[in-house]
């Protein structure tokens, strides 16, 4: 019966039940449960069916037996009186469900006959009858709603209303007012719900659906249930750091609402999916980037209506030691498990030992040459099965040069790039050795992948391999197929190095079409931080050091042909996570323009810390969206910004030279437009004090935020663009928008499916567990 009701009020529904039957929770479970049941029942049926299934349905002997079962217990042989003949009711009841559930799904017939066996408790049945029977006010609401509920799909096929919106709000908060409020007012306590007030307060339902009206808020304020109003006070981040559990067998559900049949593919997710170690608050994490790797698989077909889903923690040598040992076994992005100070020294100058390097990848999933990888900014990736998600192996994300051996940091991208113009993967790293600061950029080339190796290729893979066998043993031995994998790899790879001034934090970078941009923000390594936090007790973000107030950012420029540094720009200093996109300019090759998610500084960093996101501690929000033109001629750098604000807020400049001005996270645009112009981006909204709550468009042509979706007390995750497929685009934003939604409150999570033109919902997805805060992911 309530198969038509929108998802976040199906609870609300469920409340109003419990709450007019005024009886606890146990004698309420007849109701509860007949509910669950109906759902169940009903959403097997298409719903272009449900009018002609409304007359079946309530003729069939199976729906006389519930109504027996609540209403009238004597007719099946019920007798308070009677204990001996009351034993056998049971039983009784299970022959006839037998008989007349033979054509129910396997999967729905024990929710059925619990709840038929329910009913026949001798306490719990006699005693709600005897309620409803002495309160028929109650039930007349119950009835009405449920039927309210029941007809949606025929509300939709009605005329548009002749009664005003406004009318329709009043009439329907009156008639609710007046029935669960009866008991507080003495006057209202011998109200009847009679066939007109019936008629009314459905005429008034049928408005208020029609005409879109949240009706959560009307029943909140009457009920005062326990609903998430999106204020500052109600706001609760706890559950988006709350540990999930593995979905090993893949899961199938059904889409409420209707996908595109050309959507057809999978998504990949990566983030932490457990913040403690055991469920014990004791060990938990320190940092939001610090909680285990937990990949999703959404196999989505638009054909079936369908998502195939299943979900997986890394088994990965830091996952599965710290979980035997009840305790973190490695440094992590912002927790340091070392207690002595001789632990961190060892930490800091054997970076490649497998007891203090993390090989917990938790940020990205990518597929690289037919292989999907997990990755992180450590030097280890791992590689991943696409089908079961279990671990094959590691992958060694060093680079592959002879002077590994003074090494003494190296901090690697988790964002690779693909050049399609060149057939090509990109990746880059930064190392501190003994002998200066490096920055390695890493071409593998699609063309010589797969192709064979001679005999010395093979003994000088196997030699490298083996010289770094003690690093790479973090999770078990390479088995053939990580090998091989690793193999390639190596033997795919162009290497170049760039001393570095200043080795710098550098989390993800663009590309335009001849050109790779990095860019080397003022927030830089620094050794003496690195030993005194290992004198003092610290993590990897205590051994950088801000130096925006005296030095630029640097956009360093490398030809994509042949990897030679083209020019090294200084612009003004910011800090960021994320690159928007990259292109040059049509007219004069030779001048990018680079966007980017920018900060005025890492506060972000020390923000992003597990104990304050749970307390709703976030007062600075996300970065705003800004643009640099780089000219390669003149060497300089210029923001283009038509927009003139007066600084204000946590981040004055970059509010002030934001194309859009509006904080947000996790960008992405049309994959088709990656290193061309581009109109819009679709992210995560970060507002301070709120982190992430809704989903927006920002469009950089018209310089303002053109679509939103939002949903009271849920967190998006990176929305992924899915384009139409089609050789011809008349539009940049035609396809549709893929994110995992966490509603805060009830803790579940939904797969949300959005038209990319209007931002309006398609289709839902409910999943068997919550996903806490996911970071990236992609479609394929």
């Amino acid at each position: 019966m309530t198969t038509h009701l929108p998802d976040q009020l199906l609870q609300f529904f469920y409340d109003i039940a419990l709450e007019m039957t005024k009886t606890d929770g146990a004698k309420c479970t007849v109701i509860v449960r007949l509910l669950n049941f109906i759902t169940a029942f009903w959403s097997k049926y298409p719903q272009d069916t449900m009018r002609s299934i409304d007359s079946l349905f309530y003729n069939n002997d199976l729906t006389k037996l519930i109504l027996t079962c609540v209403f009238n217990p004597t007719q099946l042989g019920f007798d308070i009186n009677n204990e001996e003949i009351n034993k056998k009711l049971p039983e009784r009841i299970l022959t006839l469900l037998k008989s007349m559930t033979i054509h129910l799904p396997d999967q729905l017939l024990q929710p059925f006959y619990d709840i038929a066996l329910e009913m026949t408790k001798t306490d719990g049945l006699y005693n709600l009858t005897k309620e409803l029977n002495q309160n028929p006010i109650h039930w007349s609401l119950i009835f009405t709603i449920t039927r309210g509920h029941r007809l949606l799909h025929d509300v939709r096929l009605l005329p548009k209303p002749n009664q005003p919106e406004e009318c329709a709000k009043e009439l329907w908060t009156t008639m609710l007012s007046k029935m669960i409020n009866h008991e507080e007012d003495s006057d209202k306590a011998n109200i009847v719900l009679t066939i007109d007030n019936q008629r009314s307060l459905q005429t008034s339902f049928d408005h208020i659906i029609y005409l879109g009206i949240e009706i959560y808020i009307y029943i909140h304020m009457m009920t005062k249930s326990n609903v998430c109003e999106q204020d500052e006070k109600e706001w609760n981040n706890y559950n988006l750091f709350a540990s999930t559990r593995d979905v090993e067998d893949e899961q199938i559900i059904e889409f409420e609402g209707k996908i595109p049949e050309w959507l057809k593919g999978t998504l990949y997710r990566n983030g932490p999916g457990a913040y403690e170690i055991n469920n014990d608050l004791k060990t938990s994490v320190n940092h939001a980037f610090d909680g285990f790797a937990f990949i999703q698989k959404y196999s989505i077909d638009g054909q079936s209506q369908l998502v195939r889903f299943r979900a997986s923690f890394i088994k990965s040598r830091a996952y599965t030691q710290s979980l035997l040992n009840n305790r973190l076994m490695v440094r992590q992005f912002g927790t340091d498990p070392c207690k002595s100070i001789f632990g961190r020294f060892q930490s800091l100058f054997r970076p490649r030992d497998p007891t203090t390097s993390t090989d917990d990848t938790g940020i990205t999933v990518q597929i690289v040459h037919n292989q999907l990888l997990a990755l992180t900014e450590t030097v280890t990736g791992n590689i991943i099965d696409p089908n079961t998600l279990e671990l094959i192996g590691p992958l060694i994300t060093l680079p592959y040069s002879q002077s590994m051996d003074s090494e003494i940091f190296t901090i690697t991208t988790a964002h690779v790039m693909h050049d399609d113009k060149r057939q090509m993967t990109i990746g880059f790293s930064g190392r501190i050795t003994h002998k200066g600061h490096w920055l390695d950029v890493i071409f593998i080339s699609d063309h010589s992948f797969n192709q064979d190796k001679t005999d010395d290729d093979d003994d000088d893979i196997d030699k490298w391999i083996s010289a770094n066998d003690s690093f790479i043993n973090i999770t078990n031995k390479m088995n053939s197929k990580s090998k091989d994998y690793n193999r390639c790899i190596k033997s795919s790879t162009k290497l170049y190095h760039f001393p570095y001034e200043y080795a710098c934090y550098m989390h993800s970078a663009s590309i335009s079409e001849d050109y790779l941009i990095l860019t080397e923000i003022p927030y830089h390594f620094n050794t003496f931080y690195a030993i005194w936090n290992c004198i003092a007790g610290g993590t990897l973000t205590d051994m950088f050091k801000w130096n925006g107030k005296t030095m630029p950012t640097y956009f360093r420029i490398i030809s994509l042909d042949t990897g030679e540094q083209i020019a090294r720009i200084p612009g003004p200093p910011f800090f960021t996570f994320h690159h928007i996109n990259s292109y040059q300019n049509e007219h004069n090759k030779k001048q990018i323009l680079v966007d980017i998610c920018a900060f005025d500084d890492p506060t972000i960093i020390n923000e992003l810390y597990v104990d304050k996101l749970r307390q709703n501690i976030f007062p600075s929000g996300g970065g705003y969206l800004r643009r640099f033109q780089l000219d390669l001629d003149s060497n300089t750098c210029i923001e283009t910004n038509a927009n003139t604000r007066e600084p204000k807020g946590i981040h004055p400049i970059s509010y002030s030279n934001s194309i859009v001005p509006v904080q947000f996270e996790l960008g992405r645009i049309n994959p088709k437009y990656l290193t061309k112009p581009y109109r819009y981006i679709y992210g995560v909204r970060a507002q301070p004090g709120r982190f992430f709550d809704a989903l927006i468009k920002l469009d950089v042509q018209s310089k303002e935020q053109v679509a939103l979706w939002e949903e009271a007390c849920t967190s998006p995750s990176e929305p992924i663009f899915v384009p139409r497929p089609s050789d011809n685009y008349d539009r940049e934003d035609d396809g549709i928008i893929l994110s995992i939604i966490l509603d805060q409150i009830n803790k579940r999570s939904f797969l949300l499916v959005l038209d990319a033109i209007t931002f309006k919902e398609l289709a839902r997805a409910y999943l068997p567990i919550h996903i806490p805060l996911s970071f990236h992911g992609n479609f394929y």
